[in-house]
């Protein structure tokens, strides 16, 4: 295998590893927000205001509006 070769497949075994860490931020992101929206849901049937459900939970506005419609 020449020195080429080589660095191009270290190359691609990085590329890799990368999209794998970075398929994995993704999903935890992904995770958190169902969480927090259903968190936001809980708390909007105990009868807490959109204000204290944004601060209790860090949800922004567009995402409160996906638990209230």
């Amino acid at each position: 295998m020449t020195i080429a070769e080589r660095l191009e497949q270290k190359g691609r075994q990085e590329g890799r590893m990368e999209g794998r860490m970075e398929g994995r931020m993704e999903g935890r992101m992904e995770g958190a927000l169902e969480k927090a929206l259903a968190i936001a849901c809980q708390l909007q049937k105990m009868g807490m205001t959109p204000e204290q459900i944004k601060q209790a939970t860090g949800l922004s506005d567009d995402e409160l509006k996906k638990i209230t419609h």
